[in-house]
This record gives C-alpha cells, structure tokens and sequence, in this order.
C-alpha cells in the first residue's frame, strides 16, 4: 500500500469521496481488505443512516425477530439484554454523525424497530445511544415514537429538523429537550397545517437555544422576535411559510448585530417595511420576502426605498420579493421600473427575485441592470401565472445584454418577445458571445416563439443551457413551440460545441 493512504487525512479523503458517491459495497471491501483503512472505511459507511435497523442488527441473531403481525413488521426483542450482548452495537452506534428517519404509517413495506426494543435498549446502556449524532432530521407522523428519538441523542447534535402536522402536540411538548444540547446551532422546523399551539410552544423553546446559529420556524408570536433580535450568534433565520405569514411588532426593533440571511413570510408591504427597518443594526446580506398580499406600485415602491434607507450599497447582495396570493392581479398592480431602478446602485449583487407580478421592464432597463450587475448569478423577474393581454416589452436583444455582460449569471426567469428574430437571424446572433454560463432559463407566459431560429439564437448565446421552463398555466399551442425549442436546443448546442472547438483548434 502506498504511504500516503497510511495517512489519516488522505484515507479519510478517500473513504469520504467514496460515500459521497454511494459507492456503499467499495466501503465495505475497502473496510474488510486493510487494517489501516479499516476505521476510516467504517466511519464513513457509518457516519450517515436512515433507520435503526441496522443498529439492531448487529446485536446477536437469537436477540430479535422481526413480528410480521404488525403493519409495517417491527422488530421486537426475543429474549431479555444482557451487558455482553452491547459491546457490537455500542462500536458502531458511536459512529452514527447523521441521521434522517422519514417514515409514514402508510409505509408498509417497511421494517422498524420496535419502540419498545430502543427504550429498553437505551435504559440497558444509562446514557445515550448515539453519542456522537450531530444531525437529526426526523419527518414521521409516529408522536410516541418522537419522544424516545429524543432520548438517543447525545450532547454533540448540532443540527435539528424537524416536521410537524397539526396534531403534533406530543413533539411540541418535547421540543423542552433542545436544552440538553449546548451545542445546537441549527433548528429547523417544518410545518404543513395550522396549529395555533405551535407559536406559543415555539416562544418557549427560544429561551434554550442561545448558541443558535441558524433557525427556521413557521410561526412566532411578536413578543419573541424581540428576543430573536438579542441573540448574539444567530446568522440565518426563516419566519412562517405557506400556511404561516408572520405579522411583525407595530414598531421597528433595533438588534440582529450578527444576522446575514433573513427570510420572511408576511402579509403585505407594510409589514415588509417594518421587518426591513428592524435590520439597520445588522449585517444581512441576504433578504427574502414573501408577501401573501398583492401589493400596488407605491405599496412596493415604498417597499424597495426601505431597502436603500436600510441597505449600505456594499452590503446586500442577494434581495428575493415574492408574491404568492393566488388572486387575479390587477391590472394596476405590478413591480414600477422605478423600484428596480433603485437596486442599480446595489452592484455587489448575485441573486435578484422579483417575481409573482408584471413587471415594467424592457430592454434598455434591462441593459443598465447588466451592466450594473456583472456578478450576477440568479436573475428572476416578473414570473405571471396566467397569459397577459399586454405582451413583454423585453425582447432577444435584452437576452444578448445578459449573455454579453452578465458572464456568471446560471439561472435566468424572464419573459420576452421573440418577434424579429428573422431579422437577427440574417447576422451573428450571439455577436461571439460563447463563455456565457446560463444553465437554466425559465420564460414563463413568453410569446409563440419561431421555434428553430429561437433554438438556434438562445443556444448560440448561452452554449452552456441545459433546462429551459415555461409556466404550467401556459396555453397549449403555445407551450408545444416552446416544447419544440427545448427539443432543438440540444441538438443546435451539440453543433455550437463542435464549431467553437473546431475555432479553438484553428487558432491554436
């Protein structure tokens, strides 16, 4: 064997690339073949489960047995534990850094381990069952089951995600347990019901967490997101969802000194308002709002000015606005060219999301953001769910500003006319564009399109696009050009990707 592989880092190396690839029975052949790879082959093929069955299975044959009566089959124990029946499990069990149990009683072709056999199990050992354990991710409808999971971590979990539904008072009275672990920084809940327990139950549980780091909860009464702004360590956090907008205090609060990432649900642009003037004391870099109400264009106006009242322009870097109301806009309600022209000063930015309305955009504006933005990376505008009388304003040659100056940008939302594009046709249309990077592009409600010279035109200017979208609302006819042109852009990008080698070759 090679001595580079006698050091632990290279074999850790190795053993990690090889679990990160799923290469599963290579890490068992690798952990049976060298003793000095041995420990490091089973760390990793250990280090991340999705049951405890595996755990259970390392105990001695005569111990357990499987009770097909149940649905699903659920191990159970055969005969009483004793202390020379552990040593196995223990060795492998501290081994265990990630696990993730998703689980549906709807599951029946699953095989668990009894309830009954972990309790027992944990009361035979007096301390946890996973002592190592730094990421919990639990999706189950099982409430019982939820407090004996509690039980088998130990004090290293870092990270906490966990789902509920409406009726999960037995886990919300659990949540008490984060205390006994100082080193959580990560707390993520999911939610996918209304619960009117669940703010409250969540506002007790913030008094134990005071080293997070990272939080994401879909409801929060407003009395505690005063004490979410005195936290010292939290960088990122999440508030409300789609079934959750979270209405902030009447007045701005001063606090998040170290917060970089926010993102919230709530109901309009006033509110919106108030959770952005509450950030003048942070460092956030990264803001996402999402509104339930359809705002008019002096409501978003007002909107984006907060954001450059609040916002250094060497500051934020990433701004999503979303609106998810699923009524009619109104014809008078979209997103003013006078709002995004208030971000064009903001050039360090990578991601901008505006979407859920029609937007006042056109090519010219279009330009200046290019060139405003050379960084950008995510670019997403206006996004309509149902067809509009009123055709883009945005048409090819905007697209050609992004491909020519925007060099990083991979995921573009955008809709245009394709109109002209005969005319284009007849030049260069990229004008030797050919490093843009774009992989996907999203057009949403965009015009028929010609779909040859639309193929030809978008895979000369974006070489490298693999995933073109459209709206699911969107009329037939229409999508089954677009269908067309996603067809044809595989086979013109093949061509482009032979022409451009073929002149890297001539001018070597």
């Amino acid at each position: 064997m090679h001595s580079c592989l006698r050091m632990p880092e290279v074999a850790g190396m190795v053993c990690d690339f090889l679990r990160t690839s799923q290469a599963f029975a290579s890490l068992a052949s690798l952990a049976q073949s060298c003793r000095v790879l041995q420990e490091p082959a089973l760390d990793a093929l250990w280090a991340e489960q999705d049951t405890l069955l595996n755990l259970i299975q390392c105990l001695p044959l005569d111990l357990w047995a499987v009770n097909v009566d149940f649905t699903p089959n659920i191990t159970l124990l055969a005969r009483n534990l004793c202390s020379s029946d552990l040593p196995c499990l223990l060795y492998y069990a501290a081994k265990i850094k990630r696990l993730i149990y998703i689980r549906y009683e709807e599951d029946l072709l699953a095989i668990e381990v009894g309830q009954p056999m972990v309790q027992m199990i944990c009361d035979a050992i007096g301390s946890p069952l996973l002592p190592k354990l730094q990421d919990l991710t639990w999706v189950s409808d099982d409430d019982s089951y939820f407090r004996v999971f509690m039980s088998l971590c130990g004090h290293s979990l870092k990270k906490l995600v966990l789902s509920l539904d409406g009726a999960a008072t037995v886990r919300l009275s659990s949540l008490a347990a984060v205390a006994r672990w100082p080193s959580l920084n990560s707390f993520e809940i999911r939610h996918t019901s209304t619960c009117p327990a669940l703010a409250p139950a969540i506002s007790k549980i913030l008094c134990h967490i005071q080293g997070i780091r990272k939080l994401v909860i879909p409801a929060l009464p407003q009395d505690a997101f005063e004490a979410l702004a005195s936290l010292p360590s939290l960088r990122t956090l999440a508030l409300g969802n789609l079934y959750h907008d979270f209405t902030p205090p009447p007045k701005p609060i001063d606090g998040f000194v170290s917060l970089q990432s926010l993102n919230v649900n709530v109901p309009g642009a006033t509110d919106a308002v108030r959770i952005i003037q509450s950030l003048k004391s942070s460092c956030v870099r990264s803001l996402g709002l999402t509104l339930s109400i359809i705002p008019n264009p002096s409501g978003y106006l007002e909107m984006i000015g907060a954001v450059q009242d609040v916002f250094p322009v060497d500051r934020l870097a990433g701004l999503r606005v979303s609106v998810t109301s699923r009524s009619v806009r109104p014809a008078d309600c979209f997103i003013p060219a006078t709002a995004i022209e208030l971000l064009l000063p903001y050039d360090s930015m990578y991601g901008v999301i505006l979407t859920g309305m029609n937007i006042e955009l056109n090519d010219s504006l279009l330009l200046r953001m290019a060139e405003a933005w050379p960084n950008m990376r995510t670019l997403h505008l206006g996004q309509r769910d149902l067809p509009s009388s009123n055709p883009p304003a945005v048409t090819l040659l905007g697209l050609r500003h992004l491909a020519k100056l925007c060099r990083r940008l991979t995921s573009l939302s955008i809709e245009f006319e394709s109109t002209g594009i005969e005319a284009m046709a007849k030049m260069r249309p990229g004008e030797g564009v050919s490093e843009a990077s774009l992989i996907t592009l999203h057009v949403g409600q965009s015009p028929s399109p010609n779909p040859e010279l639309t193929a030809s035109f978008l895979s000369d200017i974006f070489p490298s696009l693999e995933i073109l979208s459209w709206s699911i609302n969107m009329a037939r006819p229409t999508r089954d050009k677009w269908v067309q042109v996603n067809q044809l852009l595989g086979w013109f990008g093949t061509i482009r990707q032979q022409e451009r080698a073929f002149r890297e070759e001539s001018n070597a």
